[in-house]
């Protein structure tokens, strides 16, 4: 297990986990609405394919 330091500066971190946090997370949502578009475009694509 590692240890955590205990002192001054260990309040700022807890602010510092949450904005990564925040911007890991805003990059998943791009990420999955990037996935879900070319993922939707595929699909079409295939029904024309089929349909055609």
């Amino acid at each position: 297990m590692a240890s955590h330091p205990m002192g001054p500066g260990s309040a700022a971190q807890p602010s510092e986990w949450h904005s990564s946090a925040h911007v890991c997370n805003r990059n998943q949502l791009i990420a999955f609405f990037r996935a879900s578009l070319i993922a939707i475009i595929l699909l079409g694509f295939l029904v024309l394919l089929v349909l055609w």
